[in-house]
């Protein structure tokens, strides 16, 4: 990783990712969703890549926005009972992240942005393969476009990639807004 600007943006968008996954609590993981999108833009803004750094921070943020309204406040708080096991899981998904986007893979857009890209997908990933409340599954799925778009905009034709990225998440908060009984 190049700058302390760029740790210190990867350790907020880990901290909104983790969050997000780990609470029950509606404005906390919708916090945490925002966080994440704001940071992943802050960082492709510092990769030279502020086009897709709009459209990912933007999608993001509305898609987590819009998916929260309506929705019932939760229960628990940002670690609820039972939360020993996916908090593990976050910190090992973050720290093979820096590991595998540091030091294992090569390719454009350094080794932060490769990093950032990981631990979004990891951790979306994680939650939305582990889920078992449907109410949940706005979050992690946010996470993953966000995640799949900061791939692609780290690629030299990447951006609209991240553009439908961008769009991506924020469809998955309309969507989770439409009751299950409508789909």
């Amino acid at each position: 990783m190049r700058t302390a600007a760029e740790v210190v943006v990867i350790a907020c968008l880990w901290v909104g990712a983790s969050s997000a996954v780990l609470s029950r609590r509606r404005a906390i993981w919708t916090a945490g969703v925002a966080l994440a999108a704001l940071a992943l833009a802050a960082l492709l803004a510092l990769l030279g890549a502020p086009v897709a750094a709009a459209f990912l921070g933007a999608g993001g943020f509305v898609g987590a926005v819009i998916a929260s309204m309506g929705r019932p406040p939760g229960r628990g708080g940002l670690l609820p009972a039972g939360s020993a096991p996916v908090l593990t899981l976050c910190v090992v998904v973050g720290a093979l992240s820096a590991w595998i986007g540091g030091s294992v893979l090569s390719g454009p857009g350094g080794a932060g942005g490769r990093t950032a890209a990981l631990v979004l997908i990891g951790l979306g990933a994680m939650r939305l393969v582990a889920n078992r409340e449907p109410d949940r599954v706005a979050g992690p799925a946010i996470l993953t476009a966000l995640g799949l778009g900061a791939a692609a905009a780290l690629a030299p034709v990447g951006l609209a990639a991240a553009a439908a990225a961008g769009g991506t998440a924020a469809l998955a908060g309309v969507l989770a807004r439409v009751p299950a009984s409508a789909s």
